[in-house]
């Protein structure tokens, strides 16, 4: 150490003290959480069509569904059993899980800190470690916006947050109840997301490769975390096994596997070494444009240069990460992947920031005091962007909480966003609004056939997105007694949850002959597809409201039946 370092080391304050206690970070969470509160209270988003669809599950509880297990639905029904069928009843669930799995992350970034691997009361975490991985965590662009949205990452996020933490716990503090942890939040996140499978060889390598400096739980307590996470699969592998396991069919789908139930016009016929490089290079930018400045910041904590975190837990984080990041990766290299596919990969990422930035800001406030002791004329450059010392961890800390503070406030604001010329163009406005518009456009639809044809009118869409939509918003207007259907699955389209319930699968005698012969309003598709179920198809245009291209609507009088047209894939009906 230099003699001016030891000189300042003992003037230059710790940064950001005030975050040390738990309080401080518990009050972090909940003040988001009451501003995200408000946001899902006083929002004018409608439903997007996936937390539709979802809603749709939750009024028909099952062991699991058709592309996803029963952990949504089972949250969506506990929601809107307390605070009613709307939009916040549906949503208040995604700003909890958010709430837990920032806790999380914040518990077991201040346990990455600890001097010690036991518990002793000299054993000491650093508190403000926990507070910046929590910050982290709840800027995050796709976190934000799965606290807000009733999809099946929030929860997911919060359980593998959950299991990792226990894992350390047992890992390195012979905890069983971290143990215990590990196996249950297993267990419930499969529930919402198959792809919590990814967890176990992160965790396997990281064990093998630091089996000597372990401090780990005995066997027994291992065997009992195995037992319950299995008992999370079996929901879903025994609904499957009833229902000709489509769930398996449905992700060889997304990844464009043979046996998938992607129709073959729609799976690519060869594979191309320069689309697949593409493929890959679109997959990396994605995650760079959603993560940000967090992503630079979340490697550079992780790396062996950072040195803030004792026991390995950098190499803890990278293991837990590198499945979910190389897994996509490579299926890039096949099939168009999502942003949201990756979003686990972030979360001991996210924990590791706490330490990284803590060192990163201590190590700085040092070399401020000794550059300003230096006479100002021989202060050189030592900054990347300014004069003034400066390093990557704390430009990108700075640039993080930035790009997510600004992501928040355009997705609260985005209606005004969009009005916006130019930006406005490529603003998805339209996917979280006018569902109410539209819905009320169709049962203005409705009542004119139902008092021209004195029939009951129903009403079939060609995505199961849309008929879930009209579906919850018919709830909302009081319109329950309309009937909605989905014809993905004869028009062209993959199968959904609508061709698994006897009571909505068109492929079943028992649900033509029910439609037969009533008046009907169809929503998507083209004419020529649905000409072979009706003798006088009206077109009618787009309702008012609709911002999707090709999806006109059109009446028929009388339907024939979905019986006189063939099944997509149907080989894989059960």
């Amino acid at each position: 150490m230099s003699q001016s370092t030891a000189a300042t080391d003992g003037l230059a304050k710790p940064y950001a003290a005030w975050m040390r206690p738990w309080p401080a970070t518990l009050a972090l969470v909940v003040v988001v959480s009451l501003v995200r509160t408000a946001i899902v209270a006083l929002t004018p988003y409608t439903l997007i069509e996936d937390e539709a669809h979802y809603w749709e599950w939750a009024q028909r509880l099952d062991w699991s569904y058709y592309s996803k297990g029963p952990g949504i639905a089972w949250l969506i029904w506990a929601g809107c059993a307390s605070l009613g069928d709307t939009t916040f009843g549906v949503r208040m669930p995604a700003v909890l899980a958010s709430a837990v799995g920032a806790l999380a992350v914040a518990w077991l970034a201040r346990d990455m800190t600890r001097t010690k691997d036991s518990d002793s009361p000299d054993s000491r975490a650093d508190g403000r470690a926990g507070f910046i991985a929590a910050a982290v965590f709840l800027v995050l662009p796709p976190f934000q916006i799965v606290s807000l949205l009733a999809t099946i990452d929030g929860p997911y996020l919060a359980a593998w947050a959950l299991a990792i933490a226990g894992a350390w716990r047992a890992l390195h503090h012979r905890s069983a109840a971290g143990a215990l942890l590990l196996g249950t939040a297993f267990a419930v996140g499969f529930l919402f997301k198959y792809t919590v499978l990814l967890l176990v060889p992160g965790l396997l390598l990281y064990a093998v490769l630091h089996r000597r400096s372990l401090n780990a739980v005995r066997t027994p307590w291992w065997l009992a975390s195995t037992a319950i996470a299995l008992l999370g699969l079996l929901p879903v592998a025994i609904w499957n096994a009833q229902h000709d396991w489509v769930t398996v069919r449905h992700l060889l789908g997304h990844l464009g596997a043979p046996g998938g139930d992607v129709p073959e016009a729609q799976t690519p016929s060869e594979w191309s070494p320069i689309d697949a490089a593409l493929r890959l290079a679109e997959f990396a930018g994605l995650q760079l444009a959603l993560v940000g400045p967090a992503l630079v910041l979340m490697f550079a904590s992780a790396s062996k240069r950072a040195r803030a975190m004792p026991r390995s837990s950098a190499a803890f984080a990278l293991l837990i990460a590198a499945p979910m990041l190389v897994f996509y990766a490579g299926v890039s290299l096949f099939a168009r992947t999502e942003g949201n596919w990756t979003m686990a990969a972030y979360v001991s990422l996210a924990a590791a920031c706490g330490p990284g930035v803590v060192h990163a800001m201590d190590q700085l406030l040092r070399a401020r005091l000794e550059w300003l002791a230096l006479p100002l004329a021989d202060r050189p450059k030592a900054g990347i962007l300014k004069r003034a010392p400066e390093n990557i961890r704390q430009i990108m800390w700075h640039w993080a909480l930035g790009y997510g503070i600004a992501a928040g406030a355009g997705f609260a604001l985005m209606p005004a966003v969009a009005a916006l010329p130019v930006i406005g163009d490529v603003v998805p406005i339209g996917r979280l609004t006018s569902a109410d518009v539209r819905a009320q456009h169709a049962v203005e639809i409705i009542d004119e056939l139902r008092a021209r044809t004195q029939r009951e009118p129903v009403l079939i869409a060609q995505h199961y997105g849309r008929s879930s939509q009209m579906a919850f918003e018919f709830a909302r207007l009081g319109r329950s007694d309309i009937e909605v259907y989905c014809a993905s699955a004869h028009l062209d389209g993959r199968r959904t949850q609508y061709d698994v319930w006897p009571e909505t699968d068109l492929s079943l005698a028992s649900t033509n002959d029910k439609l037969r012969g009533r008046p009907t309003l169809l929503l998507g598709g083209f004419e020529s597809q649905w000409l072979p179920i009706t003798t006088d198809l009206v077109p009618i245009g787009e309702l008012r409201g609709e911002h999707k291209r090709g999806r006109d609507a059109f009446t028929a009088q009388s339907l024939l039946g979905f019986d006189l047209l063939p099944t997509t894939n149907a080989e894989t009906q059960p």
